[in-house]
């Protein structure tokens, strides 16, 4: 009987994560800021406790946003006589969310329309909400540390700009947690 983590896509390959194919270095929860880092980045850095670097081809994570999946949208709904004619979700001006540069990590914040009655310019509509996770690599190809992103993620219909936008909220008005694995192949 052989001992590791198992492995399975959906085509119903299988893998046995062992010593001999690859390491966990890193595991864990994660709690994620309210705020931004100072460089206008977000995201936790995890040390991979390595006194060099390593390349992207030999480590893999894993990343599952665990507690506290809030979102922040409104309901409205449009009634005539009693008879609902329509329901929507529309961005709420009272949250904070931000846009991303997906090249440079920097987020800066977008503010939602106030939903003014006649001013169709302040009906920001939501398309789709779900939380996000992922290694936020900026770039390098080479770590000594990984940078996890989690937060939740918005696609918007930004009705001023007229444009289809992505929009993201962060920890406690997001994820405020994460559970990962980071693996090391080859060690």
């Amino acid at each position: 009987m052989s001992y590791g983590v198992r492995l399975t896509d959906i085509d119903g390959q299988k893998l046995e994560l062992t010593s001999k194919c690859a390491s966990i270095i890193a595991s864990g929860t994660a709690n994620l800021s309210n705020s931004l880092n100072a460089d206008d980045t977000y995201g936790v850095d995890i040390n991979l406790n390595s006194s060099s670097a390593i390349s992207e081809s030999n480590l893999g994570v894993i990343i599952n946003p665990s507690q506290d999946i809030v979102y922040s949208v409104l309901n409205r709904r449009f009634e005539y006589s009693s008879i609902l004619y329509a329901s929507s979700q529309y961005m709420n001006s009272a949250s904070t969310y931000y846009t991303r540069n997906d090249t440079t990590g920097v987020m800066t914040a977008w503010t939602a329309g106030n939903l003014t009655n006649g001013d169709r310019n302040t009906w920001d509509s939501v398309l789709a909400v779900f939380p996000i996770a992922f290694w936020d690599k900026l770039g390098a190809t080479s770590f000594t540390s990984i940078r996890l992103f989690s937060a939740m993620c918005y696609l918007v219909y930004d009705t001023s700009a007229s444009s289809k936008i992505i929009v993201y909220s962060i920890g406690s008005a997001g994820i405020s947690s994460i559970e990962y694995v980071i693996i090391q192949n080859g060690k």
